[in-house]
């Protein structure tokens, strides 16, 4: 029920709480500027005192801080106040304190309402409005091609952007919100001199990119990393015939593919990137070796080269990628049947299996992925495989067919057009199929059975000869058994004439009733 009680309560509060910020703001004390301006041709000095700047300062003529103390206040709860310096202006600080100052009476007027309504929990209240006071203000000093100058100068809270210009600091220090996300003093293009400064609090105290500054007796305290030296690299690509490749994705990688930088193409064709030449932790110094990709993307295939070196000052890289793809050719052939190596020409059984194992070499930058397609007698159509081919590399692609043809073959592998045009990439060899492959004589286990197949087949045929030599020789003997008759014994008139063959035939048993009736 407490509960119910509290959360009407804070709504309550809400509802007044527009009218109460007004009055909370019209309480507190006004700042000495909003977003101040400091116009060209003009000069504007605060001295001796306290100065308060809601919101930002921009500098494109001649701003002094001398003997003071500068506070930066938000002109929200949450952002970050900028004094910029334009091209053409000058900012002198000596003898000053600058620090920023959140813009916290929306949270202040929360707490008290909060404390007022439920007083028993007032310390944990206090605790978070404490943190979001000391987590949610911080400016920046931005240099952009002016004149910057610190003499005996304490920064909280605060980081220095400078762009371009001139720039000395001397005795001073500065301090940052977070030894995770900030960089002290980022320097890039801009003449530096810097001595007895001490940056404190910082992801990267000192971060110089195309330029060397002079930093003399500078301390790093709870920095991540200390320093890092960087330099800006140009880098165009050509191919090998010296002409100009546009549209080409420029990009720096570590060791295990992360991006670095990507390069930011210009007019000329040309990309800029910056490269390290070295970054100091925890005061030793690591030397840094740079890996450039340029890549371009045309579908199924893809360009890349790549250079790896060091950098110790801003250079211009000519980049020269191999893109001569007749340079891309088959350097091995090999065939088989069965598991069994054969050479070009041997004959084969139809329906075996050829296997054809071909080796191919890319010496270009160009990563491939295209088909292949077997051959046969310039007919294609019987197998076909995939190959993905790495720059400067070699793989090898194998293709099986159950051989279905007869006589002189010429089997061909080729790069399908379909998927990438390759017109010179080919190779070719040739087979002798037969419907019965040829093998050794002691592999030869059925000449053995077709010889004793011939002995049995001769073996049967004497025995058949035989047989009917004895049943011509039975004829022979049942002829010389007959009754001879005598020349006197005429034959009866009416009888037929008989033939030795008739007689023969008076033998079978059929006849036997016919003798018998003439005996009677």
């Amino acid at each position: 029920m407490r509960f119910g009680t509290g959360v009407l309560q804070v709504v309550a509060m809400a509802v007044l709480l527009g009218g109460a910020l007004l009055l909370a703001e019209g309480a507190s004390a006004q700042p000495d500027y909003r977003n101040l301006t400091v116009a060209a041709n003009e000069t504007l000095t605060l001295a001796d005192g306290e100065f308060e700047v809601e919101g930002n300062i921009e500098v494109f003529g001649e701003l002094a801080l001398d003997n003071c103390t500068l506070g930066m206040k938000m002109a929200s709860t949450s952002g970050e106040g900028e004094i910029r310096i334009q091209p053409g202006g000058s900012l002198t600080v000596s003898d000053c304190s600058m620090n920023a100052i959140g813009n916290l009476s929306f949270y202040q007027l929360v707490l008290d309402q909060m404390v007022e309504q439920d007083p028993a929990n007032s310390s944990s209240y206090e605790q978070y409005y404490s943190s979001l006071a000391n987590a949610s203000a911080q400016f920046r000093v931005v240099l952009d091609e002016g004149e910057l100058a610190l003499s005996n100068v304490t920064v909280s809270q605060g980081r220095f952007w400078m762009v371009g210009g001139n720039a000395s600091m001397f005795d001073v220090s500065s301090s940052g919100l977070s030894p995770i996300y900030d960089i002290g003093l980022f320097i890039e293009d801009t003449t530096f001199l810097g001595d007895g400064i001490e940056l404190a609090n910082y992801a990267v105290g000192v971060r110089a990119i195309g330029t060397s500054p002079t930093l003399l007796d500078t301390s790093y305290v709870n920095c991540t990393v200390d320093r890092t030296q960087e330099w800006w690299l140009t880098v165009t690509v050509h191919d090998g015939d010296g002409a100009l490749l546009e549209g080409v994705h420029v990009v720096q990688r570590d060791a295990e593919g992360n991006t670095i930088d990507i390069g930011d193409p210009q007019g000329d064709g040309s990309s800029v990137l910056w490269a390290r030449e070295y970054e100091v932790v925890a005061g030793v110094r690591q030397d840094t070796l740079s890996t450039i990709f340029a890549e371009k993307y045309f579908g199924l295939y893809s360009l890349s080269g790549s250079w790896t070196g060091s950098l110790t000052d801003n250079q211009e890289l000519d980049l020269v990628v191999n893109t001569d793809t007749s340079q891309i050719r088959f350097s091995d052939l090999q065939l088989s049947v069965n598991g069994a190596s054969i050479t070009p020409g041997q004959s084969v059984a139809k329906w075996s299996t050829l296997t054809i194992n071909a080796t191919i070499e890319n010496p270009t930058d160009y990563t491939l992925n295209f088909g292949v397609l077997l051959v046969v007698n310039n007919i294609s159509g019987y197998a076909s495989g995939w190959v993905a081919l790495e720059p400067r590399s070699s793989e090898t692609v194998t293709l099986a067919w159950k051989v279905s043809l007869e006589g002189f073959l010429v089997v061909s592998v080729l790069a399908d057009n379909r998927t990438m045009s390759l017109p010179d990439l080919r190779t070719n060899s040739h087979i002798q199929v037969a419907s019965t492959a040829p093998v050794a004589e002691e592999e030869q286990p059925w000449l053995a059975l077709l010889l004793l197949l011939a002995l049995a087949g001769g073996a049967a045929w004497a025995l058949l000869g035989e047989d009917e030599e004895d049943a011509d020789a039975a004829d022979d003997e049942l002829v010389d058994d007959a009754p001879e008759k005598s020349a006197d014994d005429e034959p009866v008139d009416d009888a037929p004439e008989q033939s030795v063959d008739d007689e023969s035939a008076d033998d079978e048993p059929g006849d036997e009733s016919g003798d018998e009736s003439a005996e009677d």
